[in-house]
């Protein structure tokens, strides 16, 4: 027997079907939703939520779309508006995180407790470090707020679900002599001596410098205004833009780098006249013999070297940005100024990666005010 109960416009019903299941069933806007429930009182909930959904709009039309298929369109809509570097790290993480663990799961089925339990999972095997596991939730994140945008899901499931932890460590920052030492000790007229220069005395990004042209060096003022970037995609440099919009600037070089580009310049000539037509042609002013960019672990591998030579403690090529930031600070100058200087977004985040510098200057500063009030004498014992 079918126990039917009827109800107003918009409100739905509630039956009893003949296997002793209850349905409950609405319909909205000419489309009808339903669902199956074990008792009258759970089908009665599911029909509240029904309507709970429709009026803030988390209702969307049933699917049997799965994760995997709809991270797939994601990437092939998106990819046109990423950056090339962006894009391939969204489809690592999507071919190695995301696939696996939820893309058989059709995507109206997808709830927190399933991601929070595999990003649980993933922290207990360790195989990945927290910041790439970070990475992975905050790719999934976005892929499924866009699925939210399209109306494939009325809520976004990560947004219940806690991020995973990734503590940034400090940079490893050389104090002034060892900073002196190391600029000292490089030689002049050499490719990457001009290189580590230009990285020294901007702040800019290693690709930033790498895709500099002599264009972009105004001899008069001193000044190199950065304009593009270059990242590494499967084993060849792809040049584009800055990493944010605030990284196109132009930043004025201190005296040691203009020395450097003024006693480079000539060498590469040579070197051009030396290639003859072999030169590869880029008007970039870092170039290898050949006119060709160095790779970044060529690079790298000269930036270890010299260390060794000068007799600093050896530490990654893009903490010479992190020195050059940090001894700014902790001269005095304004946070803003700095932040533009590196082609941050904003200065929050340059306050944010140099918090240590800035504690620093935070204590310059109560020295200064301390002047304004004179404390009476310790008392004699």
């Amino acid at each position: 027997m079918v126990t039917m109960s009827r109800r107003g416009n918009n409100e739905g019903t509630i039956r009893q079907r003949a296997d002793g299941k209850w349905e409950a069933a609405v319909q909205f806007n000419g489309r009808r939703h339903w669902l199956r429930a074990a008792s009258q009182a759970e089908a009665r909930r599911g029909l509240a939520e029904l309507r709970r959904k429709h009026a803030t709009g988390e209702l969307v039309p049933p699917s049997r779309l799965t994760v995997a298929e709809h991270l797939g369109t994601w990437l092939e809509v998106a990819g046109a508006d990423l950056r090339p570097r962006t894009r391939v790290d969204y489809e690592w993480v999507t071919r190695t995180f995301l696939i696996p663990a939820f893309g058989h799961v059709r995507l109206q089925r997808l709830t927190p407790a399933m991601v929070a339990l595999e990003f649980a999972r993933l922290n207990t095997a360790g195989t990945h470090s927290p910041k790439t596991r970070l990475n992975a939730f905050r790719t999934f994140h976005r892929a499924l707020t866009v699925a939210r945008y399209w109306g494939l899901i009325g809520t976004n499931p990560l947004d219940a679900v806690e991020a995973p932890k990734a503590s940034r460590s400090a940079p490893s920052i050389w104090s002034r002599d060892e900073a002196e030492t190391f600029l000292a000790a490089l030689q002049p007229g050499a490719w990457d001596a001009t290189l580590f220069l230009i990285l020294a005395g901007t702040g800019c990004r290693i690709g930033e410098a790498l895709a500099a042209r002599w264009d972009d060096f105004d001899r008069d003022t001193g000044a190199l205004t950065i304009r593009r970037n270059i990242v590494t995609i499967h084993g060849a440099y792809v040049e584009g833009d800055p990493k944010t919009q605030a990284g196109k600037r132009t930043v004025v070089l201190p005296g040691f780098a203009i020395d450097g580009l003024k006693a480079w310049r000539p060498a590469q000539l040579a070197q051009r006249l030396a290639a003859g037509p072999s030169w590869r042609d880029s008007g970039r002013i870092i170039t290898l013999s050949d006119g060709e960019s160095p790779a970044h672990h060529i690079a790298y591998s000269r930036f270890k070297g010299t260390c060794g030579a000068a007799g600093v403690p050896k530490t990654r090529m893009h903490d010479l940005r992190h020195l050059h930031a940090s001894f700014l600070l902790s001269a005095g100058l304004p946070l803003p100024a700095v932040s533009a200087r590196l082609g941050h977004a904003n200065p929050a985040i340059t306050a944010r990666f140099y918090a240590h510098a800035l504690a620093g200057v935070d204590s310059a500063a109560a020295t200064a005010i301390d002047g304004l009030a004179t404390r009476p004498a310790a008392a004699s014992g």
